[in-house]
């Protein structure tokens, strides 16, 4: 089981997205050291962490054939809700989070 995020998948932010991740990385300290410089890396554990702190909700269901994740969030009587469905439960979190990471300001 993938255990936190790659950097290839970082790529995928747009800059707006990663100065968002950057300044919560930088609250938690969540960075290691890659060829010369700090990256931030998630794992599964601080992206639910994400999630919850940024008021988002989340049900996960596994089956024998796939990985359900529910993310969902209620504000000013608005419910946004979207359905992650895959193998890898970090992959499905990182869907999640980098939405909230591009939509939200942090």
């Amino acid at each position: 089981m993938k255990q936190e995020i790659d950097e290839i998948q970082l790529l995928t932010l747009s800059d707006k997205g990663l100065d968002n991740l950057h300044k919560w990385c930088n609250e938690k300290d969540y960075y290691i050291n890659r060829k010369n410089f700090k990256m931030p890396i998630l794992s599964i554990g601080q992206m639910i962490d994400f999630l919850k702190e940024n008021s988002y909700s989340l049900d996960i269901y596994y089956s024998t054939t796939q990985l359900i994740i529910y993310v969902w969030e209620k504000k000013e009587k608005v419910i946004y809700q979207k359905t992650f469905k895959g193998k890898e439960l970090c992959d499905l979190l990182w869907e999640a989070v980098k939405e909230v990471l591009e939509k939200e300001k942090k």
